[in-house]
């Protein structure tokens, strides 16, 4: 099937790849469902005013819950994680900052009761990964 475009390319190079390496496609909640972005000039992009971000992002789904928003994820784009400040937004240890997630990434996903999309833009050159 398919139209031979691009789509249809990269989906077929997709298949080989998988039936080459054993793997299978794993459902991606992320153009599956809604979800709540932070990113890209949302509000919560560069760090809620304080150090409470994951409170006032908790408040927020729940408002959207009690609108009947039906949000399936949270891709959380907070600039949570260590940065050795080399290079914008390089990740050194990909691991929350607890001024900025207070509660512990643990706590806040368990409190917001769906998945997250944790984002990391891309390794500094000193990360040990």
């Amino acid at each position: 099937g398919g139209d031979d475009g691009v789509t249809d390319t990269v989906s077929r190079w997709g298949q080989v790849a998988q039936r080459f390496h054993g793997t299978t496609r794993v459902e991606d909640i992320t153009v599956a469902a809604l979800g709540y972005q932070t990113d890209n000039g949302a509000q919560y992009c560069f760090g809620c005013r304080g150090s409470r971000c994951d409170t006032v992002l908790l408040d927020e789904l729940a408002h959207l819950r009690e609108l009947d928003v039906p949000v399936r994820y949270l891709s959380y784009q907070n600039a949570w994680w260590h940065t050795s400040g080399s290079a914008p937004w390089c990740v050194t240890d990909w691991d929350w900052v607890p001024a900025k997630v207070p509660m512990g990434v643990p706590e806040f996903h368990r409190r917001a009761a769906v998945p997250f999309q944790l984002y990391a833009p891309y390794l500094c050159k000193q990360t040990g990964y």
